[in-house]
């Protein structure tokens, strides 16, 4: 759980925790993510609420080129869109 380790960090004074950051399971179905979009600002907000002093989450990182517009909606304050501009990588 991602609360029991921001308690320890929180201990920890020279160590600053500024967002979050998730990327959710590949999917068939790009609305799929909206599920966890949603649980990651509901826990930006919870986090918030225990007013640590050296977690302060004022960017919350979701949402990749397929689907940065369904993160935006769920609240996202940074979205990684590479291959849109760059185009697919090729492995």
């Amino acid at each position: 759980e991602v609360l029991p380790l921001l308690e320890q960090i929180s201990e920890f004074r020279h160590i600053f925790v500024r967002g979050l950051m998730t990327i959710p399971p590949i999917s068939q179905n790009i609305g799929d993510n909206r599920k966890f979009f949603q649980k990651m600002l509901q826990l930006s907000v919870d986090i918030t609420a225990k007013k640590y002093d050296n977690v302060l989450v004022n960017c919350i990182s979701m949402g990749m080129s397929d689907d940065y517009h369904i993160a935006i909606q769920a609240g996202s304050t940074l979205i990684r869109i590479g291959s849109k501009i760059f185009g697919e990588r090729h492995y």
